[in-house]
């Protein structure tokens, strides 16, 4: 049974950067949810998972929600950062523009990327944005729930776990969603 109130944040927020056994410090999150974005189908994917920006709607550059959101176990196929409370905050990395998926990146807010990829504009923006939430998982496992809206005005919405190896995080593609 979840604890209500600030001390399931408190709970998840030490089990998921705390608690992993058989380290002397954590690894930093931030380093396995930047893996988890780079390991999307951008260009291609293996089968069944079709390229995000593919020959037909390239893109760019990357735009990524920096609040990374708390989400139930399993997490929803859909949610919206703004409601959901905040897990991480990825602007406070030390730099705001950085390179993700051979592509420039920046943190943008989920809102703009969803009012605007209805507008016939959008794919001659060749643009992607993303937004991540993270469930928790198993010992050194996070689930993390992706949002991804393509050059194509696409909505996708895979699902990846984040395993904890010795220096690195491993990412596992488990499911895709939209297209």
């Amino acid at each position: 049974m979840p604890l209500p109130g600030p001390w399931s944040a408190t709970l998840l927020a030490l089990c998921v950067l705390g608690c992993l056994p058989g380290r002397d410090r954590p690894l930093p999150l931030q380093q396995g949810l930047a893996g988890t974005i780079a390991a999307l189908p951008w260009d291609s994917g293996p089968p069944g998972w079709d390229a995000f920006c593919g020959a037909t709607s390239p893109c760019d550059s990357l735009l990524v929600e920096p609040r990374v959101v708390r989400l139930p176990t399993p997490p929803p196929a859909f949610f919206v950062p703004a409601v959901r409370p905040r897990a991480l905050d990825l602007s406070a990395l030390p730099s705001a523009e950085f390179r993700l998926a051979g592509r420039p990146t920046r943190f943008a807010d989920w809102g703009e990327c969803l009012d605007r990829r209805h507008d016939p504009t959008w794919p001659d923006r060749r643009v992607a944005c993303v937004a991540l939430g993270i469930a928790a998982g198993t010992g050194d496992t996070v689930l993390v729930a992706v949002l991804a809206i393509t050059p194509s005005g696409d909505l996708r919405w895979p699902r990846l776990r984040l395993l904890a190896g010795e220096r690195h995080w491993q990412v596992q593609r488990v499911s895709i969603g939209g297209g």
